[in-house]
């Protein structure tokens, strides 16, 4: 009896392995319950089964994604001054432009790239042609493949540098969400002058009007000048050449004065910003010689203009 169970035991569950392998039925089943056999879900779920491995083998798709930025210094042809990840300054910049690396997708896409150039004080740098809400747009299309580098076409003019000391924000966007942001340090190339007040004094020294007073021709003796500027990043010595010129457009000269100038000093500037410098005095010790009107002023080193200012002499 016992192995009858055991035989009969053996053969149900043989059976019950190979009808779920959807091979081979059951002959021994009882009738009542092969009838319902069939429309167990078994078959269908081995359909479903093949289906999800079918979609498998479906290329998966993903989208590119930006890993970083480097900065450089360019042209208006897009002809390098600066490399891609060379220290930047201030006098050198005409356009700053961006190079992407980036992890391509599955596929090229074609993206508007918006671009946002944040000044130090947080300001928008824009243009009359810049989109509305940013500095500027390019549309580039990102490739297939890993570490893609792409030029973003970059922001500045021909003519002259418009990036001040500092640290900008670089912020990029497409399908209306920010996608990437970064920064870079524009620095110092030397000494740069913001501005310049000027003080009546004797020869010796001694004040007679203090920085930034009303000046006036009758008791002018020595017209002296205290700059303000921003340090290089370290000491540095120059031979600062100044051009005074009258109200009549006439330069003013001296014995003394260096071919083509008014005058020169040795001037010693600091890193760091904000810093004062008293640079000399130019005039008479015995009278007057700045007549009543606008004067102005021109500041040379290393050859070229750095800084023109103008001071009103009063009658």
């Amino acid at each position: 009896m016992k192995k009858t169970v055991l035989i009969l035991c053996f053969i149900l569950s043989l059976g019950l392995n190979v009808y779920g392998q959807g091979t081979v039925t059951r002959p021994d089943t009882p009738a009542n319950t092969q009838s319902n056999r069939p429309n167990k879900p078994s078959k269908p779920r081995r359909e479903t089964s093949s289906s999800s491995s079918q979609r498998q083998t479906v290329t998966p798709q993903w989208n590119f994604r930006i890993k970083g930025l480097s900065f450089g210094n360019t042209d208006k042809n897009t002809n390098i001054i600066n490399s891609y990840g060379e220290k930047l300054y201030s006098k050198d910049i005409r356009f700053l432009c961006f190079q992407a690396e980036y992890d391509g997708g599955s596929s090229p896409e074609t993206k508007t790239v918006y671009v946002k150039v944040l000044n130090p004080d947080g300001s928008l740098k824009s243009g009359s042609n810049s989109p509305a809400g940013y500095t500027a747009k390019n549309d580039i299309t990102f490739t297939p493949g890993t570490n893609n580098k792409i030029f973003i076409s970059g922001w500045g003019t021909e003519s002259e540098s418009i990036y001040s000391p500092g640290i900008y924000r670089v912020e990029l966007y497409w399908d209306g969400k920010l996608q990437y942001q970064s920064s870079v340090r524009i620095y110092n190339r030397d000494a740069e002058i913001k501005s310049v007040s000027f003080g009546n004094f004797y020869k010796n020294g001694n004040q007679i009007n203090s920085f930034g007073s009303t000046l006036h021709t009758g008791n002018m003796r020595y017209l002296g000048f205290n700059l303000k500027y921003d340090g290089p990043p370290t000491r540095e010595t120059k031979t600062v050449y100044v051009k005074i010129f009258s109200p009549d457009g006439s330069m003013r000269t001296a014995s003394t004065s260096p071919s083509g100038y008014t005058m020169n000093y040795e001037a010693t500037f600091e890193p760091g910003s904000n810093n004062e410098l008293w640079l000399g005095t130019y005039g008479n010790e015995t009278r007057s010689t700045y007549v009543p009107g606008v004067h102005r002023l021109e500041f040379y080193w290393d050859g070229k203009l750095q800084y023109q200012t103008s001071v009103r002499i009063y009658d």
